[in-house]
């Protein structure tokens, strides 16, 4: 069981999205994980870090705050990801 703490888990993420060079958000696990997913948005907003959104197969609706605030949405396929890392990433 994982003992760390809230504040610990941000605290992690905030040194890893600013290690990061773009921020990958998949979009079908918004429902279940919107607190950190949220999190993770904001943070790397407020570090300036490109946000590419993924939409797995299959999913018609984007959630709004992925959708507004990455760089690209693209499909749920290695190409296209790799793609957009490549396109994106600072």
């Amino acid at each position: 069981m994982d003992t760390r703490t809230d504040s610990e888990l941000k605290e992690k993420l905030r040194n890893k999205i600013a290690a990061s060079s773009c921020i990958v958000v998949l979009s079908g696990m918004y429902v279940k994980y919107s607190k950190w997913i949220d999190f993770e948005i904001d943070t790397a907003l407020s570090m300036n870090k490109p946000i590419i959104g993924v939409q797995p197969w299959g999913q018609e609706r984007v959630p709004l705050k992925v959708q507004n605030f990455s760089k690209v949405m693209v499909g749920w396929n290695a190409k296209s990801v790799v793609d957009a890392v490549r396109n994106y990433a600072l």
